[in-house]
């Protein structure tokens, strides 16, 4: 069965989106290196494991923290990740 990314995608969508180039990405992770990361909503990081590489925009409405895994896309091999969103200063009230 072939790849689907934006079926994959779409099911994501709670925790963001994908985004194509990662010359937008405010910082650049190697996930060899880390076991948790902190964000804000809106932040976007691109992900780096050896050649392989993603860029996601984190767009979180109940902030919290999900696993890399739950993102990645397939051919991505995510360690075991634990992503950490906050709110970003625009929502602080």
């Amino acid at each position: 069965m072939a790849h689907d990314n934006k079926r994959e995608a779409a099911s994501k969508g709670w925790l963001g989106k994908p985004v194509a180039e990662a010359t937008t990405a405010g910082k650049t992770v190697d996930v060899t290196k880390i076991k948790a990361l902190n964000v804000d909503c809106g932040d976007v990081v691109t992900f780096r494991s050896g050649a392989k590489s993603f860029t996601w925009k984190f767009e979180v409405p109940n902030h919290g923290r999900f696993d890399l895994k739950a993102i990645a896309p397939a051919d991505f091999n995510a360690p075991d990740l634990i992503v950490y969103v906050s709110r970003a200063e625009s929502e602080r009230g």
